[in-house]
């Protein structure tokens, strides 16, 4: 258990490096070489996005928030949050673009994330019963 909660924290400290340096310009060289690749990007804000929405929703035990009719994991809600301030922080730092379709890429990321582990929640659920 003690590794899991050790990958959590480094791959939130990875996505955390990225984005601090691309709020420093410092990801230059990387636009470029996704600029070779059209919608790259966006499987890449997919993938990292949706990780980080799967590690926090296990961070928090998952454990679920009744919202409005509904429930969403605390891990949902909380990356939602983060990446809906750090896209929309976009258009005030100079070195950053901000992109509607990066925001929607980052939510479908986490709508997966959620989906997959509302489906692993059931089926351990299932195997414990």
């Amino acid at each position: 258990m003690q590794n899991i909660r050790l990958l959590q924290i480094a791959y939130c400290i990875f996505i955390l490096l990225v984005v601090a340096l691309a709020d420093l310009g410092l990801m230059s060289w990387f636009r470029e070489y996704a600029g070779q690749y059209p919608g790259i990007d966006k499987v890449i804000h997919f993938f990292l996005v949706g990780g980080l929405s799967w590690v926090l929703i296990f961070a928090f035990n998952a454990k679920r928030l009744f919202l409005w009719g509904s429930s969403l994991f605390v891990g949902t809600i909380v990356t939602i949050a983060l990446v809906t301030l750090e896209e929309s922080s976009q258009l005030l730092i100079d070195a950053r673009q901000f992109e509607l379709l990066d925001l929607l890429a980052d939510y479908l990321g986490i709508l997966v994330a959620e989906m997959m582990a509302r489906r692993g929640c059931v089926s351990a659920r299932r195997t414990n019963a």
